[in-house]
């Protein structure tokens, strides 16, 4: 339910009473809430509100004064990051559980990374509502769909587009990230542009382009383009984002 939703987000305590209230035996919910105008209970539905509050309490409880957990042991680096060159920027996103391993225990640095794994990360290091988003109605982005809140909340606000299709599958490219980033960390450019002979000043993205460049968080190519419809690996997008978290001082 919304409720239950949005509870989700906070530090609050949903008590569910559906069940105790007979659930879907409408004669069961008669008798707690007898008249159909009025959703207060009578005191046998306050009784029972009681009952499964106080209950909710003492879990809560008995849970906050259970014994702290051990500590993690360090993690293991990925067979296939060893020797990689964004080693140290993957290994943050992995201690901070933006990325994790397969079942095999890799991560895929070479592997591109898609637009559902963009704004799932982007989620969690972005601020998050705690309003429930509207569905953006995407065709391929049911609510079922592992990253739908992700991309519901950034969609909402603003950081991706709307349309009938958001392609959750597809690889991210470079433009398409600067834009992303750019709006959700909230960059602006700083001091001369950068010039690069793929992007025009009149071009739509140029303003993120010069915010993520003039940060020194994505720069070009030694030809002095920016390669605007490159695909990023997971690499290339991990070194980014470890770049803009240790800017907003949320990783070290």
């Amino acid at each position: 339910t919304v409720v239950e939703q949005t509870v989700g987000t906070t530090d609050a305590i949903f008590v569910p009473i559906f069940d105790a209230f007979g659930g879907t035996n409408t004669e069961t919910v008669k008798t707690f809430v007898p008249n159909p105008l009025d959703i207060h209970p009578n005191a046998a539905g306050y009784k029972e509100m009681s009952t499964a509050l106080l209950e909710a309490i003492s879990k809560q409880v008995a849970f906050e004064q259970s014994p702290e957990p051990e500590l993690p042991t360090p993690i293991d680096v990925p067979e296939d990051l060893v020797n990689h060159w964004a080693k140290e920027e993957m290994l943050l996103l992995l201690q901070s559980n933006f990325l994790k391993v397969d079942q095999e225990g890799k991560i895929y640095p070479n592997k591109e990374i898609t637009r559902a794994e963009v704004a799932t990360i982007l989620y969690q290091a972005f601020p998050r509502t705690t309003v429930v988003p509207e569905n953006p109605n995407f065709k391929d982005v049911p609510e079922s769909h592992p990253a739908y809140m992700a991309i519901a909340v950034l969609t909402e606000a603003g950081i991706f587009a709307k349309g009938d299709q958001f392609n959750p599958d597809h690889p991210i490219t470079r433009v398409q990230l600067a834009k992303v980033t750019a709006l959700s960390f909230g960059l602006q450019q700083v001091g001369n542009p950068v010039v690069f002979k793929d992007v025009s000043t009149k071009y739509w993205a140029y303003d993120y382009i010069q915010a993520l460049a003039t940060n020194k968080i994505m720069i070009g190519t030694k030809a002095g383009a920016f390669n605007l419809h490159s695909n990023m690996t997971r690499a290339e997008f991990a070194v980014v984002v470890t770049r803009l978290l240790k800017s907003k001082g949320i990783l070290e």
